[in-house]
């Protein structure tokens, strides 16, 4: 879910898409709201030719200035997309009508072997280059890691950079979502999962120019709540006008890994761009995964977005699961206690 900035007279248009499944075939139906999330209209869908259960981890990107031939305020998106066998890729789809029509423009990676690449998203760094982050699972040294590729036009993608690639071969970061603070900081939330246990605990990272994010080869630091609870897996973060950073997961746990309270219906909030402490507020929408079955429906990577007057509510898009039918709900909340 985005908020058209860049765009015109479409400014404050807020965007959102899913990802669904007709008739054996995925697609993306993308929706727009002018009316501060209040109601929503669907405006068009995005069918990239992926079969059922082959397209994954969706985004959307409003380029904030030209890049290449695209001009500001270009709509991006991209997913993991599979063929019938593997490799998996990258593909990258634009809207120049502020969401109304999609066509392909790239491919922004296609694995080199069997291994799985995921969740692409976007960002534009100091410089003006174009990054487009995903999960990465075909480097044989690592289960996962975190990677990257940088493009000047969006057409053309460099080699794959290491991001957060840890020598423990057990260690999996993934999901990263990157956003400019309002200072000019860049802040990077992930989950940092292991084969070797249940728990997907969320790191951040911050750089000052969304290019150097430091030694890939460390863990970053761990996001802690109030009395030692952390979220956990499948992290998304906004910003408010006024830089707190409002971050949803898919879960909320107590230091032992059990459900804390707030489990699926918090909200972790803070003003420091990440330092000192991250205090909880009520999630818009409650979907609480209280069972510890973590899977890609009940509150599958939130989506959320500052909305009312300089940012004091916020809009969130999650998911639950309906008796085996995944359903998304929107809501609106308080951004601070």
């Amino acid at each position: 879910m985005i908020r058209l900035q860049h765009s015109g007279n479409a400014n404050g248009t807020i965007i959102a898409t899913y990802t669904s499944y007709v008739d054996h075939r995925a697609e993306d139906p993308v929706f727009a709201s002018t009316n501060e999330g209040r109601t929503f209209t669907r405006i068009a869908t995005l069918a990239p030719g992926a079969t059922s259960k082959n397209l994954c981890c969706t985004s959307l990107f409003e380029l904030p200035r030209q890049i290449g031939a695209l001009p500001a305020g270009t709509l991006l998106w991209a997913g993991a997309k599979n063929a019938n066998a593997r490799p998996m890729s990258l593909p990258v789809w634009r809207s120049e009508d502020h969401g109304h029509s999609w066509t392909l423009l790239s491919t922004a990676y296609t694995s080199p072997n069997q291994g799985g690449v995921w969740e692409p998203s976007f960002s534009v760094d100091a410089s003006g280059q174009l990054i487009c982050y995903f999960s990465d699972e075909s480097d044989p040294a690592h289960s996962q890691l975190l990677a990257r590729t940088v493009s000047t036009d969006g057409v053309h993608w460099g080699p794959k950079q290491q991001v957060v690639a840890l020598p423990d071969h057990s260690a999996r970061p993934g999901m990263a979502v990157v956003h400019r603070l309002p200072s000019g900081q860049y802040f990077m939330t992930y989950e940092l999962c292991s084969t070797t246990g249940p728990d997907c605990p969320v790191h951040y990272r911050a750089s000052a120019d969304g290019s150097d994010w430091g030694n890939p080869a460390t863990p970053g630091a761990e996001v802690v709540g109030p009395n030692g609870r952390i979220p956990e897996h499948t992290p998304k973060f906004t910003v408010t006008p006024d830089g707190r950073i409002l971050l949803a997961s898919l879960a909320y746990d107590n230091p032992d890994g059990s459900p804390a309270p707030g489990n699926g219906a918090v909200l972790l909030v803070n003003g420091s761009a990440g330092a000192g402490s991250w205090s909880v507020i009520p999630a818009p929408v409650s979907a609480p995964e209280n069972n510890r079955k973590v899977g890609p429906c009940t509150n599958y990577s939130p989506a959320l977005l500052p909305v009312g007057n300089n940012g004091n509510q916020v809009l969130e898009i999650t998911t639950r699961d309906e008796a085996g039918i995944c359903r998304a709900y929107y809501g609106t909340g308080a951004s601070s206690q």
